[in-house]
């Protein structure tokens, strides 16, 4: 059996098995401390196999849910930048295509959204007077007729 580093009783994978088990119940939402009494272990049941318990104080799994938010951010970041790449890229290859195929409209949809994605629209400027709150202003005129007055002039 290989040790993880030189603490003696931990064998290699655990914590990196652990780790893995921790994101798979975040992202089912699970709180740390049901994930500590994940931990704790189980009996077998019908439905699951019995679990070993991890041995580890609640802090422990706490330690866990950082590492694992940290796993989940930097795979954020990641995904998000090639999901924008493939976008950039299938943009392009629309627009590629329209202009080859004499599609000027489709070529035109294909460039808005590029310049959409990219952000390079300006934004549209919105007047909204401050004093109404931003509701649409009413203009109201009143007239006042003296009682016995006549319109006739």
């Amino acid at each position: 059996m290989a040790k993880h580093g030189n603490k003696p009783g931990i064998r290699f994978g655990t914590t990196d098995q652990r780790l893995q088990e921790v994101l798979r119940m975040l992202v089912a939402g699970y709180t740390s401390h049901e994930m500590y009494q994940y931990s704790l272990g189980a009996a077998a049941t019908e439905d699951q196999p019995a679990r070993k318990p991890w041995n580890v104080a609640e802090r422990a799994i706490r330690g866990y849910c950082s590492r694992a938010r940290k796993v989940l951010a930097r795979e954020a970041a990641h995904n998000r930048r090639a999901e924008f790449g493939k976008a950039s890229r299938r943009l392009d290859l629309l627009y590629r295509r329209a202009m080859a195929n004499g599609d000027n409209a489709a070529a035109l949809a294909a460039e808005r959204e590029r310049i959409r994605l990219f952000g390079l629209a300006e934004p549209e400027r919105q007047a909204v007077d401050v004093t109404s709150g931003g509701q649409p202003l009413r203009t109201e005129i009143a007239f006042s007729v003296a009682p016995g007055s006549s319109d006739d002039a």
